[in-house]
């Protein structure tokens, strides 16, 4: 895979990484990472919402009126 970054964001990726001691690829790995472990809490929240939804429609319906 290749990863093409604007200037801005290859220079501050490129200064993180050497002030954490670490390699470009290392730091843009963590950051990916990251990412997509906040997506999937998100989802997981996201469904867990619904389920609460669905269960507790008709309480809910009630205190809405």
């Amino acid at each position: 895979m290749t990863l093409r970054l604007d200037d801005p964001l290859h220079d501050a990726l490129r200064q993180q990484a050497e002030h954490d001691g670490m390699s470009m690829q290392d730091a843009a790995r963590i950051a990916l990472t990251s990412y997509l472990e906040a997506r999937n809490h998100q989802a997981r929240v996201h469904r867990a919402l619904e389920k609460v939804l669905v269960v507790h429609a008709d309480a809910l319906e009630r205190l809405g009126q």
